[in-house]
């Protein structure tokens, strides 16, 4: 739910590729990879996300996906019907509202909840906020694979994570993210893997992203069913008001 998530959260894996001259420096991958989010005025996503603990379908979501720049997303529920019209709106990195129509309020989620499961599901709710990256965190390169270029991320003084790191892996030729390893202190938690690669709109994307536990058997699945961008969203339907509307 870069919606949701992250989500989704999804958000997290479509942009264009990089030129094969820009991966000298791997530090650098992150900067321009979240400044792809701005190739676009906005950008839209109907997404389902299938939920799974030791392999049996818990949850199953749809979703709609609106964003614009680096940080503003509007996620609605679609389906299922006890929370369809649900809405979450993230404003930056560590802002977000959210929408329940059997209490009919906007309510903030505070600082703390970002380590808390998201709608009973392995991620959380810093998985839907935090869509970029290059300005919270530091860089170090890592070891890098015969097929990705790997950098650890880690939060910059003052920012505030549920993780202590990040290690990422950037496809040499699709030059993509296709690999993040999340890591509370020493402990890998979660493995998010971006998959079947397929044409949309003319860019190669990710069409599949899976969050896989470490610490319990969970797995988490979003699938991009449609990807539209420059729909003409405008900068008043990421307000509290327009979260208790819906656009």
């Amino acid at each position: 739910m870069r919606w949701w998530l992250g989500v989704v959260l999804g958000v997290l894996a479509l942009a264009p590729r990089l030129a094969s001259a820009e991966v000298a420096d791997v530090c650098s991958l992150m900067a321009k990879i979240d400044q792809r989010a701005l190739d676009y005025d906005d950008q839209e996503y109907l997404t389902t996300i299938q939920y799974r603990e030791s392999s049996k379908l818990v949850k199953t979501f749809k979703l709609r996906v609106v964003t614009k720049g680096m940080h503003k997303a509007l996620v609605s529920f679609l389906a299922p019907g006890d929370m369809r019209d649900t809405r979450v709106l993230i404003v930056d990195a560590e802002t977000m509202y959210t929408y329940m129509p059997d209490f009919g309020r906007v309510r903030r989620v505070a600082g703390h909840s970002r380590r808390q499961s998201f709608m009973g599901t392995n991620l959380y709710y810093e998985d839907i906020t935090e869509r970029r990256y290059s300005e919270r965190w530091g860089c170090t390169p890592a070891k890098n694979t015969s097929d990705a270029y790997v950098m650890d991320l880690r939060p910059n003084p003052g920012a505030k994570s549920a993780y202590t790191k990040v290690t990422v892996s950037v496809d040499r030729r699709r030059e993509e993210i296709v690999q993040i390893e999340y890591f509370e202190e020493t402990r890998h938690i979660k493995s998010q893997f971006r998959e079947q690669f397929r044409s949309m709109n003319g860019i190669e994307r990710a069409s599949v992203i899976r969050f896989v536990s470490r610490d319990h058997d969970a797995d988490l699945t979003v699938n991009y069913d449609e990807w539209r961008a420059n729909i003409g969203v405008p900068e008043s339907a990421f307000t509290q008001r327009a979260l208790l509307r819906g656009i």
